[in-house]
């Protein structure tokens, strides 16, 4: 990305994925990490295609790009962008800029404004999508069976709109349904999404965990209490 495809990617302070600071002082979420980058250029870290690019007065330039693993990055701030179409890993496919405004009229200053979108519409932190990229021990269980190895139980870990991560359990009669959905979101007919972890790896994967009569009972109510606090 910008610098280097996956490399010196540095944060601006306040520009973090859901800052609090954005929601206080502007009144939005904001799910996107903002870099430091000085007109410098944007490489391709997979391949892809440039599907999309627009101007709008705050983002100054926008460009839409779907890597080969279907994740959409919606980035902004660009001084120019390559035409729509198809390209190779590592290509240059913009150059980063101070394009656009703030809200109360002030000129951008230069930096990268990057979303990352998940394959079923859902915004995920780019910190991670990128570190996920570079170590390959790190897994996206989102949208994937899990196969618990303690109790021999099978999850269906899901994202939705109104949370990030939830694990729903399956029974013998909506396994297969689970396995179908992965097919639709990934085309996925060697079981590639079908993973097994403890439940001390469960419980810490799952950031919301939907209430069943097999869940964890005392793991849900010790949840509820921190959430009160």
């Amino acid at each position: 990305m910008a610098r280097q495809p996956l490399d010196k990617m540095e944060i601006i302070p306040g520009g973090g994925f859901k800052d609090p600071i954005y929601t206080k002082q502007w009144g939005f979420t904001h799910l996107a990490a903002d870099y430091f980058a000085e007109y410098v250029p944007v490489y391709a870290h997979l391949e892809g295609d440039i599907i999309g690019k627009q101007w709008g007065n705050e983002g100054g330039w926008w460009l839409l790009f779907r890597g080969i693993d279907k994740y959409i990055i919606r980035a902004a701030h660009h001084k120019n962008i390559n035409n729509l179409g198809h390209y190779s890993e590592g290509a240059i496919i913009a150059t980063t800029g101070n394009t656009g405004t703030h809200r109360d009229g002030t000129p951008n200053s230069p930096h990268w404004h990057c979303e990352v979108i998940n394959p079923l519409g859902i915004h995920v932190d780019p910190e991670w999508y990128f570190n996920q990229l570079k170590n390959i021990n790190m897994t996206n269980y989102q949208n994937s069976i899990v196969r618990n190895r303690d109790t021999g139980g099978f999850f269906f870990f899901k994202g939705t709109k109104d949370f990030e991560m939830a694990r729903q359990p399956l029974s013998p009669n909506t396994i297969g349904y689970a396995q179908v959905t992965l097919m639709q979101v990934w085309g996925d007919k060697h079981h590639e999404h079908v993973y097994e972890m403890t439940n001390e790896e469960m419980k810490a994967y799952a950031l919301v965990w939907e209430h069943f009569p097999c869940e964890d009972q005392s793991f849900i109510d010790a949840q509820n209490e921190a959430n009160k606090n």
